[in-house]
C-alpha cells in the first residue's frame, strides 16, 4: 500500500512519458488538477496499467474522494507538482498545434 505522497510521486514521475501507462498516469493527474480543462478521467483505462501504477492511482484516488473537494488544495502537498505538470501539458499541446 502506498502513502498518498508515494502514490503521487510515482505517478508524477511517470506523467511526462509517452507509453500507454504514462499517458494514463498523466491523464489521471491532469483530471485531478482541472477536469474542465483536461477532461474527465476514464477509470476503465486502469485495466491497461501495471500493478504498481494501478495501486498508486487506487490509493491516491481513495484519498481524493474522501477530501471535501476533489480539486487539490492550494496549500496542500501536491499543488505545486500538479500545477507544474498542467503548465507543461498546456505548453506541450500549444507546441503540437503550431
Amino acid at each position: 500500500m502506498f502513502t498518498e505522497t508515494e502514490a503521487f510521486n510515482h505517478l508524477l514521475k511517470m506523467a511526462r512519458g509517452n507509453s500507454r501507462g504514462e499517458n494514463i498516469a498523466r491523464d489521471f493527474l491532469l483530471w485531478w488538477w482541472n477536469e474542465e480543462v483536461f477532461g474527465v478521467f476514464d477509470f476503465h483505462r486502469l485495466v491497461h496499467l501495471d500493478g504498481k501504477t494501478f495501486k498508486a492511482i487506487f490509493d491516491l484516488s481513495r484519498g481524493i474522494f474522501l477530501w471535501p473537494t476533489t480539486y487539490p488544495s492550494v496549500d496542500g502537498d501536491f499543488y505545486s507538482g500538479l500545477q507544474e505538470l498542467a503548465l507543461w501539458e498546456l505548453e506541450r499541446r500549444g507546441r503540437s498545434r503550431s
